[in-house]
């Protein structure tokens, strides 16, 4: 007896590390994948808008301060993180590009540690990597981004709120309950202080989270993992605020975050609840019944499942499909990365158009829908088994409502906000879709498909900011760039005359010192040409400037007309749709600005010397100011950098 007693133990023993070296050879294979992916295209496209944490960071580094020295509409962590990197890496922009590679693994092995707790590996291996593809599908992004850093801190607040969770409840493991809560609080407070508008509802969802994991050992546990949170929080929070009193900032940080922040994205209403009517617009209610229909089934059958299987169950954790489907998963998505990059799947088709215009229209309702089943089976495991067990999806399932409100006062939702939301969805239908073999294989299938559509779309259009940025493919048509800042970055022969024409005007046409303006956009030019700004503002583009300094930069430039002007002529429907969006239809401040540069050039103050077409709708207008009568000395005075 004794001997199959020993037996079986050591067959368990066994068992369990097997499991644990399946589950670290799909991390391997997750963060080896996505690097892959990012390493063909990280310095293969350079957008004319990037660039303006770069010139924050430059007059950080030369002693200035933000909000007090210059206007900034983030709280000041990512601006700090910026200076750092770059005092420390060079101020080269291909430098960012290596850090924001680091910012992606760190993302995905979170991501597949926080999936691979609730599902079996494979499952958690397919669903990591077609949802960080996902992720970083949109057509703005930037890999060393502020929503980059604030991601890969709200997935690591998720993971320590899921290992606070597991500690609270062994006696054994309480002494580091309270350090992954107190963790758990500085990633959530490392979330908001980053981006404000998407942070705080993460932060929020997470505390909610860590309230419902230490309650399920007790109502002691819950509060005081609430207030472990809150000390976890207040240290980001307390440090920020020291670094912002030393250097006489706090007070126009409170203001330009609180008043300006607030009002230039059109008031608090609008922010939280303005992009509501946007998920159900149009032809989505229809998306919307189609994709409910199609996983009802998935639904019903993962609810039936977990009745079936205790959550205390060790079975549940250790099922999964073995190294044979982790491999052909490895393969197919290896295919969905580097099939398009070498072979193309004709990105210009109406097929391809009409493909992945419902693939990524699919991914909201799917991503609700998988959140909405979570809570619905963890609220009726709770109400039958008064326990969360070992699979608390409702922790991850809160984070991603966070996600997924914070991104959508941001201009409107899209995979940034609902890839946690979507991996779990899929996650939960790969892992119960092994009870019946055909529905697990054909999940695998459409993700496989989704992630190869989301790549072609990638590789064609990597990015495009209300078309300032025209449809550049990453695999042809690509040159060096000939500025030393831009060393390392590879970009379209066209773009390479935009910034090599206008960066030569600029220098040419003016002194070192001699203040210039770029409106309302790409402020890496500043940095290009080495002149310093007209005003405060780096970028004065619509959602980030409220009207109140935008005025006074207009008021600016009439009283200190700039050196020069780098005009981007945008389109109407640009200035329309952004009042639209952010001031409830009414007129913006920044079309004073344009108009005091229309009137000016009118009344012969400044001459234009050369226009650059961006794309059919936008362009380039240089603007040099004229000589002025040098026997005047008031016109001097007032005309003076």
């Amino acid at each position: 007896m004794r001997f199959i007693e020993s037996r079986s133990k050591n067959t368990a023993a066994a068992n369990r590390a097997q499991e644990r070296r399946m589950a670290i050879f799909g991390g391997i294979l997750s963060v080896a994948l996505i690097g892959v992916y990012n390493g063909l295209w990280y310095n293969r496209y350079f957008p004319l808008p990037e660039g303006w944490f770069s010139v924050y960071a430059d007059m950080m580094r030369k002693g200035m301060v933000p909000y007090r020295d210059f206007y900034c509409f983030l709280p000041p962590l990512y601006p700090l993180f910026i200076s750092t990197v770059q005092a420390v890496l060079g101020t080269k922009i291909i430098m960012l590009r290596i850090v924001g590679l680091v910012i992606a693994w760190i993302s995905t092995g979170v991501l597949y540690t926080i999936l691979r707790s609730c599902f079996g590996t494979t499952s958690a291996f397919l669903a990591t990597v077609v949802g960080m593809i996902y992720y970083e599908s949109s057509v703005v992004f930037i890999d060393y981004d502020f929503l980059q850093v604030m991601t890969a801190a709200g997935l690591l607040a998720c993971l320590l709120i899921l290992r606070f969770h597991k500690a609270a409840q062994s006696a054994a493991q309480r002494k580091q309950a309270s350090a992954w809560a107190i963790g758990a609080g500085c990633a959530a407070g490392i979330a908001l202080f980053t981006k404000q508008s998407n942070g705080v509802f993460i932060c929020c969802f997470a505390g909610i989270a860590v309230i419902i994991a230490g309650g399920t050992s007790g109502r002691s546990w819950a509060l005081r993992g609430a207030l472990l949170y809150i000390c976890g929080f207040s240290i980001v929070a307390c440090s920020l605020c020291i670094w912002l009193l030393v250097h006489g900032a706090l007070g126009a940080c409170i203001g330009a975050i609180g008043g300006g922040g607030v009002s230039s994205k059109g008031g608090l209403m609008h922010i939280f609840f303005g992009f509501v009517p946007d998920v159900f617009k149009g032809d989505m209610l229809s998306r919307w019944l189609v994709l409910f229909i199609l996983s009802l089934p998935f639904g019903l059958a993962s609810i039936w499942a977990l009745r079936m299987e205790p959550l205390h169950s060790s079975r549940f954790l250790s099922k999964d499909w073995g190294i044979a489907a982790l491999l052909f998963a490895a393969a197919g998505l290896s295919l969905a990365i580097l099939g398009p990059w070498y072979l193309g799947y004709g990105a210009d088709s109406w097929a391809f158009g009409y493909l992945q215009y419902y693939a990524d229209q699919s991914m909201i309702p799917a991503a609700i829908i998988g959140v909405l089943l979570i809570f619905c089976s963890t609220a009726e495991n709770a109400y039958r088994l008064r326990s969360l067990g070992n699979r608390p999806l409702v922790i991850p399932a809160l984070v991603a409502s966070g996600f997924f409100w914070g991104n959508g006062t941001s201009g409107g939702i899209d995979g940034a906000g609902a890839f946690l939301a979507f991996s779990l969805f899929f996650a939960m239908l790969l892992h119960h879709g092994g009870y019946f073999r055909i529905g697990g294989v054909a999940v695998a299938i459409v993700m496989i498909m989704q992630a190869s559509i989301f790549t072609e779309n990638k590789y064609h259009v990597p990015y495009n900011w209300w078309g300032v940025e025209g449809e550049v493919d990453m695999r042809s048509d690509e040159e060096k760039t000939n500025q030393p800042l831009l060393s390392g970055l590879w970009v379209a022969a066209a773009e390479n005359r935009i910034l090599d024409g206008i960066t030569g005007l600029i220098k040419s046409n003016t002194r070192e010192g001699e203040r210039i303006l770029i409106f309302p956009q790409t402020p890496i030019f500043y940095l290009l040409a080495n002149r310093p700004m007209m005003g405060t503002v780096v970028s004065h583009w619509f959602d980030v400037l409220p009207d109140n300094v935008a005025l006074m930069e207009k008021d600016l430039l009439e009283r200190k007309p700039p050196a020069m002007i780098i005009l981007m002529q945008l389109p109407e429907y640009v200035w329309h749709e952004h009042e639209r969006a952010f001031r409830q239809g009414q007129r913006c401040a920044q079309r004073e600005i344009l108009d005091t540069i229309v009137r000016m050039q009118a009344e012969g103050k400044y001459e234009e010397i050369a226009t650059f077409q961006i794309n059919e709708d936008d362009m380039y207008r240089v603007l040099k100011r004229k000589r002025v009568d040098l026997m005047d000395s008031a016109v001097v005075k007032a005309y003076s950098p």
